[in-house]
């Protein structure tokens, strides 16, 4: 039966659902000086071979903030012996649950000192919805109880142990996110989100693409896999454009705004001053990501016989993931097997190269390929890193708009922010789910595989996009403590022209505009974000970009366009 702390001394009550009627120590009732509402109450215990008549009286006790009614008993002589139930508690507790039973972690595998039966004539006080987790085929799934006052364990103790592994961590609230990103903050590993409940959504409805199947009879086929990197490109350039269909949809509406409070409300600054934004895992299924660690060894084989005999291009990706190590956006996994141990709901992505030479920067890109995964023969569902990540809503005005928007005023600055995804980063049970692998030294031809963990939030997840617009509705939205009426209203400017990493500043004033642009270092660089591209229909101003920040012309000419 699930067990709920009533104190912090120990005392507990258990919900029995077998029972008619709600029960109370009489002696606890007296304590806690509950009101007698009734002095002379006639009861029939009901047992199964025979009835026992009580004389007894009725409290109005209160739960919380709820008060009902409880018939008094001298005792209730319930005395639960558990072996194994403070291991399973601990567990549940240190990947971040709140248990009802506030001591059941360090109870002695013992539920005693009841004080209170919840019966089902007040089950209503606390309502329960059963979460199922874990499983494969030779175990069968666990299940908990989520409740307003925490979680409650119900079920066969070595079950849930051996499904423990598979148990999604949850939020662990903390004083660092309650200052919600109010300064720089020093955040260490309590922060770990992984798992965005959402109960106003009855039923979890999965992204309506399949994932695309690379593999036949272990080998590579070559066209899915170039169809899987052309979906995530195209998906993600669809993802920042605006989508009428969902405007008017009450659920939709719902459900994003409780992603969109989720991630702010888990929003902090490390100790350089950088964001920290959790990934909006969807908790029902987080647990069923596929390891995918075979696929991506596959994939990487498959690239290696396609791309290192052709001139250059196998060195073009390895200094992209050689600048990215030195920036800190990825880091190396030095001790694989002990990594993987310490973290057992890690995930591998694989990926490919996409060359793009006509371009003038980034004329290599490396796609992760979130739309894929492996079967597991412990798990009897695999999902995809799209199928268990919320994508978020679209906070992308339609780029017709944003252009429009440019036209009121005479004198323009655009710029955008260099590699704006990759400058966010992600909490430590997150990289874990962002593994892959590369090889050690490309220059020296020494090609045994090493992993590497994603520090910042790549481009290619289902919530990439949502998670920039955040970001910069956090710096230039809700960071203006201390800010004074002018900065104000320029922060608020360049957000509502903002088109993901691509910004904007109008005015008719052309010392307003140079002030703007003298500003702009200010707002950005405490959050380690570095701008680029300055372009400006006003000749003296783009003089001034062109020498005191030596950029090159944006790709995109907007001014062009306007």
């Amino acid at each position: 039966m699930p067990s709920f702390s009533l104190n912090d001394n120990g005392d507990r009550g258990i919900k029995d659902s077998g029972s008619q009627v709600t029960f109370v120590e009489e002696d606890w009732a007296k304590s806690m000086q509950f009101e007698v509402v009734d002095p002379n109450y006639s009861l029939v215990v009901n047992g199964i071979n025979s009835s026992k008549p009580l004389a007894t009286v009725v409290y109005k006790v209160k739960l919380n903030d709820d008060y009902f009614t409880a018939i008094a008993m001298k005792s209730i002589n319930l005395k639960l012996v558990l072996p194994g139930i403070s291991e399973v508690a601990h567990v549940f507790k240190d990947k971040g649950y709140v248990l009802a039973d506030k001591t059941l972690h360090m109870s002695g595998d013992k539920v005693e000192d009841i004080k209170l039966l919840l019966g089902n004539d007040n089950s209503h006080l606390v309502p329960q919805k059963d979460v199922l987790f874990g499983g494969s085929s030779e175990v069968i799934p666990s299940v908990y109880l989520e409740s307003p006052l925490g979680v409650m364990l119900v079920g066969d103790i070595e079950r849930y142990k051996q499904n423990l592994a598979l148990l999604p961590d949850r939020i662990k609230h903390s004083s660092e996110v309650c200052a919600k990103g109010e300064g720089p903050l020093e955040v260490g590993s309590n922060l770990d989100m992984d798992g965005l409940f959402l109960d106003s959504v009855e039923e979890f409805k999965f992204p309506a693409c399949a994932n695309i199947s690379v593999l036949n009879k272990g080998q590579i086929v070559e066209a899915e896999l170039e169809r899987a990197a052309e979906e995530i490109l195209s998906s993600k350039a669809e993802s920042v454009s605006y989508s009428d269909s969902n405007v008017y949809d009450e659920n939709f509406t719902e459900e994003n705004r409780k992603v969109v409070e989720f991630a702010l409300e888990n929003t902090v600054r490390d100790s350089d001053g950088r964001l920290i934004m959790p990934l909006l895992w969807n908790g029902k299924v987080a647990h069923l990501l596929g390891k995918n660690q075979n696929l991506s060894k596959a994939i990487l084989k498959s690239n290696f016989k396609k791309f290192s005999k052709k001139d250059n291009t196998f060195q073009m990706i390895d200094e992209v993931f050689k600048e990215q190590e030195q920036l800190g956006i990825i880091e190396r996994v030095t001790n694989l097997e002990q990594f993987l141990e310490e973290n057992p709901q890690h995930s591998f992505l694989p990926h490919m190269p996409v060359f793009k030479m006509d371009r003038e920067s980034t004329k290599c890109r490396n796609v992760f390929l979130s739309n894929l995964c492996e079967s597991d023969k412990d798990k009897p569902l695999t999902l995809s890193h799209n199928q268990t990540i919320f994508a978020g809503p679209c906070l992308n005005k339609k780029i017709s708009t944003s252009i429009l928007q440019l036209r009121f005023n005479e004198k323009l600055l655009c710029f955008d922010i260099k590699k704006a995804f990759l400058m966010i980063k992600l909490v430590p049970s997150d990289q874990s789910r962002l593994l892959f692998y590369w090889y050690r030294n490309v220059c020296k031809k020494d090609y045994s595989l090493i992993v590497y963990k994603h520090c910042r939030l790549p481009f290619g997840l289902p919530c990439s996009p949502t998670l920039l617009m955040l970001a910069l509705y956090k710096i230039l939205m809700l960071d203006v403590q201390g800010d004074n009426i002018d900065v104000k209203e320029l922060k608020t400017e360049l957000y509502n022209l903002a088109y993901m990493d691509n910004l904007a500043y109008t005015t008719n004033d052309i010392d307003r505009l140079k002030w703007a642009y003298e500003k702009l270092d200010s707002i950005f660089s405490p959050y380690k974000l570095e701008l680029q591209q300055f372009i400006t229909n006003d000749d003296s101003l783009q003089q001034q970009v062109d020498k005191d920040k030596e950029k090159t012309p944006t790709k995109v000419k907007l001014l062009g366009l306007l």
